[in-house]
């Protein structure tokens, strides 16, 4: 892989404009590293070569390589986050939103498993490692993701009052058999599933079947 930084090599990037665009210039980097060799090969060790850097450079501009994978992630959350709610226009019902908001969830991440491998399979061993990803949800793109989420489970209530410990209860569950199936198809892949599609089918099914029957509770 080729990379032209003959110019960033000789910045020193002391304004806090060029400083930006240089953490910019590493992350853009950074994913091409990911697409091509992994998570594994996208080390600090070939950012801070390819850059001539040192790695305390590096760490003046992220805490930790999962750290560096942290803004990564927002990327895919926002491309998700995008195509969430397109999924969502042109439905009838509630209920048919939910199930075109699960099916697309699904989806995106059937059709991107090196990002799902990064994101749902991230090795956190350290506790800085485990502090990094949790920052995560700090972010406002996440915070759409889990607001839109419990939007569509409530709007299947139909107006009924729904507690929020059973609405809370139910994106959980949402989330978890959503990734369950995931992780089967995605990091399970020697188990034979017989029929993935109706298996898939089924499990979008059994997920909004259960929305709504906790709202008619």
């Amino acid at each position: 892989m080729t990379h032209s930084i003959s110019q960033t090599k000789r910045a020193r990037h002391r304004s806090p404009e060029s400083q930006a665009d240089f953490k910019q210039q590493l992350l853009a980097y950074a994913k091409q590293l990911y697409l091509e060799k992994g998570f594994e090969g996208m080390s600090i060790r070939a950012l801070t070569e390819a850059f001539s850097m040192s790695p305390m450079s590096f760490y003046g501009y992220f805490e930790s390589k999962h750290d560096l994978a942290r803004h990564i992630w927002i990327d895919f959350f926002q491309e998700l986050l995008g195509e969430l709610l397109a999924a969502g226009q042109g439905k009838r019902s509630p209920v048919q939103v939910l199930s075109a908001h699960v099916h697309t969830f699904i989806a995106y991440w059937e059709s991107h498993p090196d990002r799902y491998r990064m994101v749902y399979m991230a090795d956190l061993r350290t506790e800085a490692d485990q502090a990094s990803m949790i920052k995560v949800g700090d972010h406002p793109v996440y915070k759409q993701l889990a607001v839109l989420a419990r939007e569509r489970v409530v709007a299947c209530a139909y107006g009924k009052p729904v507690a929020e410990r059973t609405v809370r209860l139910q994106c959980d569950l949402m989330l978890a058999k959503a990734v369950g199936y995931l992780h089967t198809v995605i990091a399970m892949r020697r188990y034979a599933i017989a029929d993935r599609e109706a298996f898939k089918k089924a499990m979008v099914k059994d997920i909004v079947n259960t929305v709504v029957e906790a709202s008619d509770e």
